[in-house]
């Protein structure tokens, strides 16, 4: 729609909408009978886009102030998770910040004390209403930093008992450990569950701790994340969200069928959330032809690393229509900056890696599926489940089991007046999936991470699925015309193994008739 308009304006035709009709002014002289049928034949996408427009710009309102606010969509689904298991640290989000110099506690404390009167969301819990669940911010709440002295052995046995799981009923859901291991040396530990907070939030946090901590002033907040749930309830919210329902019930109109990967053991009843994960890297000549593949077709590095990760689920199950979640950041309205919350929305990309596409034939069908939902972005995943009517089952995720995310970062160095923070990797061995591929591109290089549920695969089939995908990898970028039928992710031993030696029935039944041999197998 941009290059139209572009086209519009440098041809100084004025566009308006009136009434749900699109008018145009244009000047004496100008010839516009191409443009205006192009107008014409792009009437509702011009309309969608200008509505979006209008949507975005428009402000979201203050909330009146109330007892209880309206939960978001996304609040809701982890809400349910929450009831079905409310012993499981699969939603709590913590971070671990080595700090290195003198640590003020007093400064701490008041830090962070701050930072829970400047987030309502901070001081935020969740109670039941008859059969109703709402938010219930309170004016205050207790809070104290948790102080713990270890040795550099010892200290993973004090995170064991300090992250534990959440109530939600009671505030605050997110508590503040510091583990000294000298007068100069501490672990920061933060965890927080997911209904308050996600990746975006934390980083606000971050940002907004570090300048309190150093005594600035930091301006006041606009809005807070209650005003955004109950927006997101709002008659103006829906209709605007409208046409973005129809796209996602059309992507589900043909049955769904659930992806059956090759796993080790029986799936459980109730989904546990037990995991681990193995890492592997791609090196950088291979990073670099992956993203001059994508180049080639207009496609991102997501997308052609999506495609074969698409390839992979689709040769693992032999089938041929494959969902793979995916998280957005929820933040499309300008109003939202800056503000903590849960905004994150899941993307259930459909796509189907038939055998007869080409390499390069299928990235550009991801490439226009992705488009698409990055378009439609604003629907809640909650709804479409809903919409769907999908039978419930607790050992499954709804409509996917497979998840994959693409992270663009370097690691950050956090500087505060008299101390060094760094990040610090600790070890979660939690999947909320069957099987996640998380990628990290970093100094020229990705690192891939495959996080899988340990109810459902022992390591070494993991260690074969990084095996196959290095196979696709290899294959699509040294000839992008292959077909996804000819992709081979069997070795010459392997193929040798499934199709003859476990294939063969064969047996020597010496001579004699079928009395004789019954007798004999008999005694």
């Amino acid at each position: 729609m941009e290059t139209l308009l572009l086209e519009l304006k440098s041809k100084d035709i004025d566009i308006t909408i009136v009434k749900g009709n699109i008018q145009l002014d244009v000047p004496k002289g100008v010839d516009a009978s191409d443009l205006i049928n192009k107008v014409k034949a792009n009437k509702l996408a011009l309309l969608e886009y200008f509505d979006e427009i209008d949507r975005q710009t428009r402000s979201i309102p203050k909330s009146p102030v109330k007892d209880y606010y309206a939960l978001s969509a996304a609040q809701r689904r982890l809400y349910f998770l929450y009831e079905l298991d409310k012993g499981s640290l699969a939603y709590n989000q913590f971070q671990v910040l080595e700090l290195h110099g003198v640590l003020d506690k007093n400064k701490l404390t008041l830090s962070f004390k701050e930072l829970i009167s400047r987030h309502e969301i901070l001081r935020t819990c969740f109670e039941n209403v008859g059969d109703v669940v709402y938010q219930r911010v309170s004016e205050s709440v207790d809070f104290e930093v948790t102080y713990y002295e270890s040795s550099l052995d010892d200290y993973e046995d004090i995170l064991d008992d300090f992250i534990h799981p959440f109530d939600l009923g009671v505030g605050p859901l997110f508590r503040v450990g510091v583990i000294a291991f000298s007068e100069e040396e501490h672990l920061l530990v933060v965890d927080m569950h997911h209904i308050i907070t996600d990746g975006v939030s934390q980083g606000i946090m971050i940002r907004d701790f570090m300048s309190l901590y150093e005594g600035e002033n930091l301006a006041s907040l606009p809005l807070q994340y209650k005003d955004y749930s109950e927006w997101q309830q709002s008659e103006a919210y829906q209709l605007g969200i409208a046409s973005q329902q129809e796209y996602w019930l059309g992507e589900y109109v043909e049955e769904l069928s659930l992806l059956e990967l090759p796993i080790d053991y029986a799936r459980p009843e109730i989904k546990s959330y037990r995991g681990s994960n193995v890492s592997f890297s791609l090196s950088r000549e291979i990073t670099s032809s992956l993203r001059e593949l994508g180049d080639k077709e207009g496609a991102t590095l997501f997308m052609t690393l999506l495609s074969i990760f698409n390839i992979l689920l689709s040769k693992l199950s032999n089938q041929q229509d494959v969902v793979v979640g995916t998280g957005v950041a929820g933040r499309s309205h300008a109003d939202l900056e800056g503000i903590v919350g849960m905004f994150v929305n899941t993307l259930a990309i459909r796509n189907y890696p038939k055998g007869d596409l080409s390499f390069k034939d299928f990235l550009r069908e991801v490439k226009g599926k992705t488009l698409k939902g990055l378009e439609y972005q604003d629907y809640p995943y909650e709804e479409l489940v809903s919409h769907l009517d999908l039978p419930r089952d607790s050992s499954r995720n709804p409509l996917f089991d497979v998840w994959f995310v693409l992270q663009n970062f370097d690691r950050e160095e956090l500087r505060f007046s008299d101390l060094e923070a760094t990040t610090k990797d600790i070890e979660y061995n939690i999947s909320k999936f069957d099987l996640q591929l998380i990628t990290i591109e970093s100094d020229g290089e990705l690192h891939l991470d495959f996080e899988y549920s340990t109810d459902l695969f022992n390591k070494e089939t993991i260690d074969r699925f990084v095996v196959y995908f290095e196979r696709i990898v290899s294959e699509v970028v040294s000839n992008p015309d292959t077909l996804l039928g000819d992709i081979s992710i069997l070795d010459a031993k392997e193929e040798e193994l499934l199709l003859s030696d476990f294939n063969s029935t064969r047996v020597d039944y010496g001579s004699g008739t079928f009395l004789d041999l019954f007798k004999t197998h008999v005694q």
